[in-house]
Parts: structure tokens; C-alpha cells; sequence
């Protein structure tokens, strides 16, 4: 889809940017995925196939991403969908639920930071301490994706 302001060449910049991202990605994943096959060690193995996990799931995105920008100005062959704009008389009940939700994650974000904090004794024998920090980072990536989604759908409403 073509946004006013953004020229072809800017199309073709941004896709050939996605575009290298994919290919460079996929040199990184072949490196972990190899050292996680490599290793013995269990503690090392669990916390390179959490970034493997990752790394694929960016990997889709970016391909999506790809896939989208080459196909402008077509929103029905992109791959990622437009922003949301759902229809006027969902966006209360919508709005209620983004809310709702919002409310949970900040308060599982103060509870993880809580317990973050519990964990420090543990120091670094454990990765308890380090999976909470990453949940801690989830948690602000879902607040990110909530807090997008409030501004849409109040705007939307309007």
C-alpha cells in the first residue's frame, strides 16, 4: 500500500533494507543453530535456543516485511496487514479489552520487577534471575504493542 510522502524510491530502499536484513539473518541463525548443536553443555544449549526461537521469529517478520514493501501499493498481497481499523461499532468493546490488558502487563511488569529483584541473591548460578529480565523485556514489548493498538483505536473512534 502506498503512503502519501513516500516515493518509489523510498519503496525500493526500505524493501531492499528488509530484504538484507533476511539474508544477513540467515548467516547469524545458521551460527547459533550450529553452536546449540554443538554444545554439551545444557545451561548453554537452553539460552542460545531461546535466541534461536527469537531470531526465527524475526527472521518471519522481516520476510513478511519484505514480501510487503515489494508488493506496494497492493494491501491485498502484502503480507503484513494495514494498521488496525476495525469497524466503528467494535472499538468500545476493543478499547475496553486494550485496557484491560494494558492493566495486567503493567502490573506483571512491576511484579517481575519485584521478583528480578528477589532473585539477586541467586547472582548468576541460576538463570532464574536472567528469565524473569527477559520476561521483564517481553512484558514492555507487549505494553509497546497495547499502548499502539490504544492510540489506534482511540483515534479510530473518533
Amino acid at each position: 500500500m502506498r503512503h502519501e510522502g513516500q516515493d518509489n524510491e523510498w519503496w525500493v530502499r526500505i524493501g531492499h533494507a528488509f530484504s538484507t536484513h533476511v539474508r544477513d539473518e540467515v548467516y547469524v541463525l545458521e551460527r547459533y543453530e550450529a553452536l546449540a548443536q554443538a554444545t554439551k553443555d545444557p545451561g548453554t544449549k537452553f539460552l542460545l535456543e531461546l535466541i534461536i526461537q527469537d531470531e526465527h521469529r524475526h527472521h518471519q517478520l522481516f520476510e513478511e516485511l519484505a514480501s510487503s514493501a515489494a508488493a506496494h501499493p497492493g494491501p491485498d498481497v502484502a503480507t503484513v496487514p494495514p494498521a488496525p481499523h476495525p469497524e466503528r461499532e467494535h472499538i468500545p468493546e476493543l478499547l475496553e479489552h486494550t485496557r484491560r490488558f494494558l492493566e495486567l502487563e503493567r502490573d506483571d511488569a512491576a511484579s517481575l520487577k519485584q521478583l528480578a529483584r528477589d532473585l539477586r541473591p541467586a547472582g548468576d548460578e541460576m538463570l532464574w534471575r536472567l528469565l524473569v529480565e527477559l520476561m521483564q523485556l517481553d512484558t514492555e514489548k507487549h505494553l509497546k504493542v497495547l499502548e499502539y493498538l490504544e492510540r489506534r483505536l482511540e483515534a479510530e473512534g473518533q
